[in-house]
């Protein structure tokens, strides 16, 4: 039988072992807590985004297409970034690079943008409808490209 101190003494390092791994992993954390600090406004800011383009897509009395091909790529980046967020601690590098935090600021630009053309575009009605159609499908064009760019550069894959 082993004597009473060599258990102590054994239970000791075991607890230390314990406790500097608990240790090590709360660093970790806080390390990564850390380097997602600055891109939490911007998660917000696209759900909130997100969520108006919704509204305007069920309030929309004309170019639905458009405004729910646009809904669709919001609502895929949205979905995007909440996988990033759920990953996070595997996905600490990319919280660290400002090159990645200067695209999510221009995602977050992007979708707001699109906000705003669906909101102007889902009310176009009549004869107004066709004399701006050409103008409507070059930003149509323009955006989606500009989207669909940052989506490829940030790794988000589009459902």
């Amino acid at each position: 039988m082993e004597s009473a101190t060599a258990i102590a003494g054994h239970a000791t390092n075991t607890t230390l072992g314990v406790l500097s791994i608990a240790q090590k992993f709360s660093k970790s954390a806080a390390v990564v807590a850390d380097s997602i600090t600055p891109f939490v406004p911007l998660m917000s800011e696209i759900s909130n985004i997100v969520n108006e383009i919704i509204q305007l897509y069920q309030t929309a009395e004309h170019n639905k297409r458009i405004c729910g091909s646009l809904l669709s790529r919001a609502t895929s980046a949205e979905t995007a970034v909440n996988n990033l967020k759920i990953r996070r601690l595997e996905n600490e590098d990319m919280f660290r690079s400002k090159e990645y935090y200067k695209n999510f600021q221009k995602l977050v630009a992007v979708i707001s943008k699109i906000k705003i053309f669906i909101a102007e575009v889902s009310q176009i009605k009549g004869l107004r409808k066709f004399l701006v159609a050409k103008s409507i499908e070059g930003e149509f064009q323009e955006l989606t490209s500009e989207f669909d760019g940052l989506m490829r550069v940030m790794n988000f894959t589009m459902a």
